[in-house]
This record gives structure tokens, sequence and C-alpha cells, in this order.
């Protein structure tokens, strides 16, 4: 099982007209080490903050994000506080 899984994601920020994230895919199975590099502005730090809805940024979020096969959106604060480092 994946730990997450995020299928067509894209995000805008407010009054944005160019999404910071375009349909993105991309599956971190379990124990998986990944590495996000590229140069400032890319969109790094709004991916990482996509994948826990508390620090999530304001704005408009497409696609679906899910954590151990459920939907990020339907996971409560406290699992999230408790699984997603």
């Amino acid at each position: 099982m994946n730990t997450f899984q995020l299928n067509k994601v894209s995000f805008f920020y407010p009054e944005q007209e160019e999404p910071a994230l375009r349909e993105l895919d991309l599956k971190i199975g379990r124990g998986e080490f990944v590495t996000l590099c590229g140069p400032s502005g890319c969109g790094k730090t709004t991916l990482l903050r996509q994948f826990k809805t508390s620090l999530a940024p304001h704005g408009d979020l497409r696609g679906e994000i899910l954590f151990e096969g459920t939907r990020l959106s339907e996971i409560d604060q406290r699992t999230q506080s408790a699984k997603i480092g």
C-alpha cells in the first residue's frame, strides 16, 4: 500500500491564473525515501504542505490526495497529527 498517492493534483494560490502545482501524479510507498529538489519557487514547499491539511496553504486544491488509501480530507486532525510527520 502507498503511504501517499496524489492523483492529478493541481493547486492555485488565490488570485493566480497559473497553478503552483499542475496535475501532479505521485506515489510514495511505505518506508520509501523521497527527495524533492528544484529551484526556488518551483513548488517544493507548496507540495509538501499539501500532505497535512493543517499546513496546507489557502487556495484551490484540485485532484485527490490519499493517505494509506483514504482521502486526506477525510482523515481527522488527531490521526493526521499522530501518523503524518
